[in-house]
């Protein structure tokens, strides 16, 4: 197994963060995992994995684009360990072209498996992962957050699909108009967003958009969703996933769906609130469902 079992102590939010990173099996197609852990003491202490979108990494997590803290500081804080997957690796020596969606879901799945019993948070097309993910390996999750999730039971025609062997590239201008629309986006660091953005898959690209089914719910898996608690989040002036997409798959799936305005009462996000201005607030109402739901 590829991996790197050294532990790093690093000064966090919350003092001493023991940082490790590991890969999730031996093989070529599997992923990198950073494991963060402050060492607090917490009785109802998570295993929390986080999974990025496409064209992220998993440094959204870790800070905003204006310098704030992100979810990882705040699970952190809580007294949880964390976990940063990085399905986009670009540290490591693979074509974008070896990046397909099947591969990808499994090697989440190895991982979840190696971990044992967690938390899965999940944003836009790492929604999808994280769908399919829990499908295949549901007896070691214990509940799921999908934050604008890629969930498509039709094709979203709105996106350019991807085309074989081309990486998906967000252009700044796309970027802006799907990404950075919302008043509660941090503007003035657009700049630094950008730059920190990835070009990704194009087949990873299509099974997010229900191009191809990969994301599609599975019917004869659907008695996991009974099983598992599922928190679905949507923001009203998301300009990416559309609610129709997510009605379609909260049916297929049976969960409820979340509206962060009409439903918490945080009006105004778009499709990255993860990193917007008072992302906090919405880590902090995630965490407060959380601690409803039966843990280790």
């Amino acid at each position: 197994m590829q991996s790197n079992d050294g532990k790093i102590v690093r000064q966090g939010g919350q003092g001493e963060v023991v940082q490790r990173s590991f890969w999730s099996g031996p093989g070529v197609d599997d992923l990198r995992c950073t494991a963060l852990s402050a060492g607090a003491v917490n009785k109802t202490r998570r295993n929390i994995v986080l999974v990025h979108g496409g064209a992220h990494t998993s440094e959204c997590w870790v800070r905003t684009p204006d310098g704030r803290p992100g979810w990882a500081d705040q699970f952190l804080a809580a007294g949880h360990d964390v976990y940063l997957v990085d399905w986009i690796d670009t540290a490591r020596p693979l074509s974008l072209a070896d990046q397909r969606p099947q591969q990808v879901i499994e090697a989440l799945g190895r991982l979840l498996r190696r971990i044992g019993p967690s938390t899965v948070v999940g944003h836009s097309l790492g929604g999808g992962l994280v769908i399919k993910a829990t499908e295949a390996a549901g007896e070691v999750v214990q509940a799921v957050v999908l934050l604008a999730p890629a969930a498509v039971e039709f094709p979203n025609t709105s996106p350019a699909a991807g085309v074989d062997g081309r990486p998906v590239v967000v252009s700044a201008e796309v970027a802006r108009d799907r990404f950075a629309n919302s008043s509660l986006f941090p503007r003035e660091s657009f700049s630094a967003y950008v730059k920190s953005l990835v070009p990704y898959d194009p087949l990873m690209r299509n099974a997010a958009i229900g191009v191809t089914p990969e994301f599609r719910i599975d019917p004869a898996r659907t008695e996991v969703w009974r099983r598992v608690r599922t928190l679905v989040l949507l923001a009203e002036e998301d300009r990416t996933v559309p609610l129709s997409s997510s009605l379609a798959a909260a049916r297929a799936m049976g969960v409820a769906l979340t509206m962060l305005g009409a439903d918490w009462g945080l009006p105004g996000h778009g499709h990255v609130f993860i990193v917007e201005r008072r992302s906090e607030i919405v880590t902090t109402r995630t965490a407060e469902w959380l601690s409803g739901v039966e843990g280790p």
